[in-house]
């Protein structure tokens, strides 16, 4: 069974001007694959199910790598339970029920990747909430999945390495797929809410705001369509059409030998950790957001987005600041704009380091979930977002991304990256359906509509996708 990893998603392994890092990828050597991670995903057999984060543009600092292995194992974790599925490694720890100090264990127990997603609702493990929005996604809460052996692909220098104790067990990628195997049907995509419920929404929001409540609220609402056919294939038009910096694949293995259910296929734009193994700590939060064809001045010079973001850096920086060593967070780049195929994004990035008595589950817990998909103050914002968001979120609004324990960094760390899990589908095979959030920040100058409107922008790329594949007219 596979998982690709991309970085973004490897991004301590440009430390030093962009070098190859042995302490990112230890053993590794050379395999002269002629093409990209696209391709691999296409080859790789049917049989074999896969997980994928995929950096689908090159940038040097975050988006060069991307990472192919093949889980034969996976961490569980969901409504209060952990578990494991599938081949066990050589360790494994007493669950304790808490799900950050769980996966913490795993991973200082093991020296494999781990590749998977955080749900939004793992915040129920740190804060009470009232539990009003309905439970029917489906996911697990948490699920990251094993890797003992995978394959890396460096963007800037289009070659591949290979590594792990036994990379004969990878699948041989010679043969093409042909592109019949990639086709699907989805559609018509149908919305859980009309215009006027979401603006009214948005509009109870503002009473909150008005009152006192919160300063900010991420408010998101859901479409769904039904699906048949490959979801790879799916996949790859997404990422063809919106190929983005923290792209993500990923077929989460079930209690079933070789079945997977379920599917997560993302392509997010935004950072929400890096984690450098010495205790270096970035996020790059994301507030703002521009169709690709209008000016990017425009975003630039709103000061409704500018408070939007400066809101989040402040939370973030109280986030951060709550594990990392006093006087190390700071805001290495502030607000700029940043341009991708289908729209426009404000984006700062914050920096900390972590304080030499905490980990990696006390930053999770500190942090979790994002705070740019929440809204400030977080936990009233999570409360407003549990009574005006008719169903929960699932992994939308986690995130996604790959980790390593302590074992395998010079600074008794945990490394990885994770991306903010927007942009993404959900897809339920056994079920023929696939579904996707949208949602935006609300502050005291928002208007209903126009915020709406910016909710369609973003679904531009996950509604033409399905919709180039089903040949159906798709209803906002």
């Amino acid at each position: 069974m596979l998982g690709i990893v991309s970085v973004g998603w490897l991004s301590r392994a440009i430390s030093g001007g962009g070098t190859y890092d042995p302490g990112m990828f230890p053993q590794g050597q050379k395999i002269d694959y002629p093409f990209g991670p696209a391709e691999a995903l296409r080859r790789w057999p049917a049989g074999r199910p896969v997980v994928m984060l995929h950096s689908g543009r090159l940038d040097r600092r975050w988006s060069r790598w991307s990472l192919i292995g093949e889980p034969t194992g996976a961490l569980t974790h969901t409504a209060g339970r952990s578990g494991w599925i599938g081949d066990r490694p050589d360790a494994l720890p007493t669950w304790t029920g808490d799900p950050f100090r769980d996966l913490e264990a795993v991973l200082s127990a093991d020296p494999a990747w781990y590749v998977g997603h955080l749900g939004y609702d793992l915040a129920r493990a740190v804060e009470r909430l009232p539990s009003r929005a309905a439970d029917d996604h489906g996911w697990p809460d948490l699920q990251f999945q094993r890797c003992p052996n995978v394959l890396v692909f460096d963007h800037a220098e289009e070659k591949w390495r290979v590594l792990g104790p036994e990379p004969e067990a990878l699948p041989d990628l010679s043969s093409p797929t042909p592109d019949s195997d990639l086709e699907f049907t989805a559609g018509p995509v149908r919305p859980d809410r009309t215009r006027a419920e979401h603006e009214a929404a948005v509009r109870a929001a503002l009473d909150y705001i008005a009152a006192g409540d919160v300063f900010q609220v991420n408010l998101a609402h859901r479409f769904r369509a039904d699906f048949d056919g490959s979801i790879r294939g799916l996949y790859l038009r997404l990422a063809d059409r919106s190929p983005a910096w923290y792209g993500a694949y990923l077929e989460l293995l079930s209690d079933v030998a070789s079945e997977t259910r379920l599917v997560t296929a993302s392509t997010s734009p935004e950072l929400f950790l890096e984690l450098d193994g010495r205790g270096g700590v970035t996020t790059r939060p994301i507030k703002g957001t521009r169709p690709a064809h209008a000016d990017p001045g425009e975003l630039l010079d709103s000061a409704k987005d500018t408070a939007e973001l400066n809101m989040i850096i402040d939370l973030l920086r109280n986030d951060l600041g709550r594990v990392c060593r006093y006087g190390s967070v700071r805001v290495t780049q502030p607000r700029t704009v940043e341009s991708h195929p289908t729209v426009h994004h404000g984006v700062a990035t914050v920096h900390g380091t972590l304080h030499r008595e905490r980990s990696l589950r006390h930053l999770l817990r500190a942090t979790f979930p994002g705070g740019s998909i929440t809204g400030a103050p977080k936990v009233r914002a999570m409360e407003v977002i549990d009574e005006l968001e008719p169903v929960r979120r699932g992994p939308y609004c986690g995130a996604v991304g790959w980790l390593r324990g302590a074992c395998v960094s010079e600074g008794g760390h945990a490394v990885g990256t994770l991306s903010v899990a927007i942009r993404t589908l959900l897809i339920d095979r056994d079920a023929g359906r696939v579904g996707f959030s949208v949602g935006g920040g609300i502050v005291a100058d928002s208007d209903p509509a126009a915020e709406y409107d910016e909710t369609l922008d973003k679904a531009a790329a996950l509604r033409a996708a399905l919709g180039d594949g089903a040949g159906h007219q798709i209803h906002a």
